[in-house]
This record gives C-alpha cells, structure tokens and sequence, in this order.
C-alpha cells in the first residue's frame, strides 16, 4: 500500500487493522510483532508530517535490537527497522547518525558476502550525499553499484533518480534524461516515491538547461502528486525548493504563493533547517517581485542566517538575490553576496549555476579573485593510483582493497580527482589526457 499508494494510506490501513484487532494504534499487543508494526506506523506518521512519531520510531528500533539474538527472524526485524530509522534520520537532516548508521550496516552486510542487504544503505547514503552538495560521490557510488549488484525493480529507480539528480546539477542533463527514460520505459507502475522523484529530476534538469517554465509544469506534477498520496514532510521528497525556483524564473507568484503555504504548514522545526531556509527565501522572492524591497531584503538576510548544510540550495538563493541586487543597481552589495554562490557552487561541480553566478558577477562589475596558476589541481601520488585503477573498471570496494583504504576514503578521492580532471564520471575519466601526480591533467 505505501508503495503504491503512500504513506497517507498506508498508515490509514494499518490503524485500521490495529483498531480491529484491539490494539492500539500505535502500540502492537503481540510481542513478537511489536517492534515492527508499532515501527512501522511511525515511519508511515513521520511522512505524513507527524514530527513525535521519530522518537517513536527510535524507541521501536530499540526495543527490537535489545530483544534480538542477531539471528532469525528477530534480526530481520531489526534490520527493516534500523534501515527505517536511517531513512528517517536523513530526511530530519541528523547526517551524522544516519551516516554512521549506513557506515555500520554496509560493513556488517559486506562482511557476511551479504552485497544485496547493503544497497538499502548505499541508496540512503547517497541522498545524504546529494543533500551536502557531493555530487561527484553520488555519481560514483551509482556507478559502483551498477557494476557490483544487479539491482531490482525497486532498487534501480531511487539509484538511477538520484544519478540523475546529480547529473543535472553538475551539467550533464543528456545522460540525466537518459536515465529518466530508463526509469520511466522500465520500471513498469510507478511507486509514488520515484514518481516524484521522476519529476523532480526532470524539473533540475530543465532548470539546469535555463527553461523554467516546464520546469514549472513538472513541479505542479510533484505537488500534485505530494499532496494526492498524502505526504506532510518537505523533505520527502526535496521538491519545494525547485518548484519556487521554477515560478519565481517565470514570474508565477502565484504558484510559488501556493508551494510556500503547503512548505509551511509542513515544517516544523523538527523536520531540519532546510524548509526554513526555502521558505523564508521564496518569501523573500514574492516580496521582491511585488516590489516590497525591504521586505525582500530582511527575508533574504533570514534565509542565509539560517544554519545547515544545504550548499546547492543555498548557492542557487544567494545568486537569485544578487540577481536582484544587481537589477536594483545596488552593485557593490550584489558583488559579494554573487561571490559566495560562485564559490558554492564551484565548490559543489555545479557547473550550470556557477556559469550563471559568474556572468551576474560580471554585469555587476565583480571579478574572481585570481588564483594561483595549478592550484588546487595536480592529483596527490595517492589520487593518481586511485584515477589509475578506477579507469580498469575497478570498483570503489576494489580499490579500497588494493590500496588498504576505506570505501568512504576511495569515493573522496575520486571526487576530488573528478573536480581536478574536470569530468563527472569514470567513463569521462578514461577519455580524460594522461595524469600524474605533478602534472595537472586538464587546462589550468
């Protein structure tokens, strides 16, 4: 039911079962099954925008790891749950926790020659990783998972969607709609989560392409879809941020009006800094597009007060803002407030907003602070063996084992080598000119 149908009615169905069976809604009376339902139904009440079914869900995973053995079917139990905790911890922006959760979970699995039981994992860490702006890392973990695991019909789209995603922001929107088309032409019905998920890709990529007007058309696609399968947490899926984009590029106040009154009546602050710092942005945005300039100006100095680590949302703001700094002729507050999204969006691989942010930096009169011929570029001895086994087919566990590093280590190394190469993937990377350890590989 919840993945055809979400996660209103999937809680709707399993409190009606409860409440025929005599139990309580969110309690289970059977020992056994306890852990799982009552974990169950706060997973489904935490997206649908109940921010106390969280500790609820905390207090399931507990109980069912304290009452496990580590083997059977009491082990399975907990790891549904743990895998449900983690979700839940990386749409409430708690990185740490979910991370060294994922960390745990993968190595366990690997160890035990248990690939499939990791992927759950993998995938999560991967949206962590979109979230903080690796783009490179996401790239790369989809890619090793394509190679390592065939993936089933559940699986592929969330990989295959978040690859996309990625690419989008990074520029390389033909292959990003390549794998939307695989998505679409494959996967048979659609689960409300890659439905969305579906939409909200193709909307980055149409951003990223400077066409915001059927960006906007997807977006109204995703709320539509949000709103009908009964999802109250903004941040499952990540779609308000776009969608306010989409219809503040295009002047459809109105629309981004409507965005920001489902955003919020659906953030409390349990939910993480994100909603708020989109919230009060697109608020700004509506305000300067009434020409209500003060206003525009105290809501946008909000947003960018608000802390967290939300890089490619916050780049994509800060240039919307010196955007309209720029067009007000205020062009010595513009400059410094377009440098910082530069540098975001630079730091991130995000190749369509930097270019952006850079040619709003040059109307305004601003220029980059010039660096150092090569800096920052030639790959360390240790990048270089890892771009040297990676373009063999070597996977990141493959590497990891070679070189007596951890998988963590080996994905950070290929970002960096992608950002310093200049690709965005390890088939770019095989096309890439010859590296050393001294000699940068691309122009400089």
């Amino acid at each position: 039911m919840w993945e055809r149908d979400g996660p209103g009615a999937a809680l709707a169905v399993l409190e009606d079962d409860l409440n025929a069976l005599g139990a309580p809604a969110g309690r289970a009376t059977h020992t056994g099954q306890s852990p799982m339902i009552a974990g169950l139904r706060s997973y489904f009440a935490l997206q649908v925008g109940e921010p106390a079914a969280l500790a609820e869900l905390e207090e399931a995973a507990g109980a069912a790891e304290r009452g496990g053995d580590g083997q059977g079917r009491q082990a399975l139990i907990s790891f549904e749950l743990s895998h449900l905790l983690t979700n839940a911890w990386v749409i409430n922006e708690r990185y740490d926790e979910a991370a060294a959760l994922i960390d745990e979970a993968v190595e366990r699995f690997r160890s035990a020659g248990a690939l499939r039981a990791t992927v759950p994992f993998r995938i999560l860490g991967m949206g962590i990783a979109l979230r903080q702006g690796a783009l490179s890392e996401v790239v790369v973990e989809a890619e090793d998972l394509a190679e390592e695991i065939e993936l089933d019909a559940l699986q592929a789209p969330h990989v295959m969607l978040l690859h996309a995603q990625a690419l989008a922001w990074l520029g390389e929107t033909n292959q990003a709609r390549t794998l939307c088309d695989q998505v679409e032409h494959t996967t048979g019905p659609q689960v409300w989560f890659a439905a969305s998920s579906l939409g909200i890709a193709k909307g980055e990529c149409l951003l990223a392409e400077g066409r915001p007007a059927e960006a906007l058309e997807q977006y109204r696609e995703v709320q539509r879809l949000v709103v009908g399968f009964g999802v109250g947490h903004p941040q499952l899926p990540r779609w308000c941020a776009g969608a306010i984009e989409a219809a503040l590029a295009t002047g459809a106040t109105d629309d981004a009006r409507r965005v920001l009154a489902w955003l919020d009546a659906h953030r409390p602050a349990a939910f993480g800094t994100w909603p708020q710092m989109v919230s009060l942005a697109g608020a700004a945005g509506c305000a300067a597009a009434d020409g209500e300039a003060d206003l525009a100006e105290r809501l946008y100095q909000e947003a960018f007060a608000v802390s967290g680590t939300n890089p490619l949302d916050r780049a994509r703001i800060g240039l919307r803002f010196g955007a309209w700094l720029r067009r007000s002729r205020e062009l010595l507050r513009a400059r410094p407030v377009l440098a910082q999204a530069l540098q975001l969006a630079e730091d991130c691989g995000a190749a369509p907003l930097a270019a952006k942010a850079r040619a709003e930096l040059a109307a305004a009169g601003g220029r980059r602070r010039r660096q150092p011929q090569g800096e920052d570029r030639s790959l360390t001895p240790q990048e270089a063996r890892v771009a040297d086994l990676a373009v063999t087919g070597a996977t990141v566990k493959e590497i990891a084992l070679a070189m007596y590093l951890s998988p963590r280590t080996v994905e950070s190394h290929l970002t960096h080598i992608y950002r310093k190469v200049g690709v965005s993937s390890k088939a770019e990377l095989r096309k890439a000119p010859p590296w050393s350890s001294t000699v940068c590989p691309a122009p400089c």
